[in-house]
């Protein structure tokens, strides 16, 4: 390797490591997957706000439960 493309790598190196990785988010359908590992209820509906996704489940006769699942991690609350 000559001496300009050498020169080359060591500058360009850094800029993978402070580069951050490209995060995959969840789609609408992992979403309630995740939520419906949590709960056997009927999902009534999915919406996407921001960077989560609310997912409404009927948990019990006129019981609504609402599910916040962040749309990066899969991190369900």
């Amino acid at each position: 390797m000559n001496r300009r493309n050498c020169i080359r790598l060591l500058c360009a190196a850094p800029l993978v490591l402070i580069a951050p990785p490209a995060l995959a988010e969840l789609s609408e359908r992992e979403a309630v997957a995740r939520v419906r590992e949590h709960t056997d209820g009927r999902v009534l509906g999915v919406e996407r706000r921001g960077s989560h996704y609310r997912v409404r489940v009927l948990v019990a006769p006129g019981q609504v439960r609402v599910y916040r699942v962040d749309a990066r991690s899969g991190e369900v609350r």
